[in-house]
């Protein structure tokens, strides 16, 4: 699986969106995403060329950033969270959404 840098993120995104690929976005809760589909982790269908965007912990994804995205997703909590703390560390998402999606991509 590649993984890329770039000095303009939303420019990559809309030249890849314009290849056909897929943009997934994540969020924290599905309040935080009105204007695509906020789906569970687990419901992910990876059927496609996708790029996958986590943003930073304390803001999650930039406006510009989460507007070119056509779905996002949410990791669904097992049990609720600490007072104060509201998400997961990014690299503690990142590998629960890839083991998520890529063990199901495996399997199907």
């Amino acid at each position: 699986m590649p993984v890329y840098s770039t000095l303009s993120l939303p420019q990559v995104l809309k030249a890849k969106a314009d290849e056909g690929w897929k943009i997934i976005g994540t969020v924290g809760n599905y309040a935080e995403a009105t204007h695509v589909p906020v789906i569970p982790c687990a419901e992910f269908q990876w059927n496609k060329p996708t790029i996958l965007v986590l943003g930073n912990e304390g803001f999650g994804l930039s406006d510009d950033v989460g507007s070119l995205c056509h779905t996002m997703l949410t990791i669904p909590a097992g049990r609720d969270l600490q007072p104060g703390i509201e998400s997961l560390n990014v690299s503690v998402a990142a590998g629960i959404l890839l083991h998520c999606t890529t063990s199901k991509r495996m399997k199907g």
